[in-house]
């Protein structure tokens, strides 16, 4: 059944106590289960966007993650913050790879895919 790609988040787990990586977590597992022939997960970190929508916790999130980049290595990369503009050009591109199965693609991913 051919590809399929969605963004979810880093930590999505259907067994995580918080709501939100819970929920994305059980909807990577049913979407799994449904047995694409690939199935792309893009699992961001912090999503950098150009605009501040939702308030001040997102305003210091916004000029914060940036900065804090740099200090997110070896396993903790994933945890690096990449612009929108980014993951939506590297979830395009994504569709003209090649892969099998389920793909868990993280920020290293996100770079590669982008030639980075």
């Amino acid at each position: 059944m051919g590809h399929f790609e969605i963004l979810s988040s880093v930590g999505a787990h259907a067994n995580s106590s918080t709501y939100y990586l819970r929920t994305k977590g059980e909807l990577n597992e049913g979407l799994a289960a449904l047995g694409f022939d690939r199935l792309s997960l893009f699992l961001p970190s912090m999503i950098l966007t150009p605009n501040n929508r939702y308030g001040f916790g997102q305003a210091v999130a916004l000029t914060l993650w940036p900065i804090l980049n740099p200090l997110f290595v070896g396993k903790a990369r994933k945890y690096r913050g990449i612009p929108v503009s980014e993951l939506g050009q590297a979830m395009a591109l994504n569709v003209f790879t090649q892969g099998q199965g389920v793909q868990a693609l993280h920020w290293s991913e996100f770079k590669s895919i982008l030639g980075k």
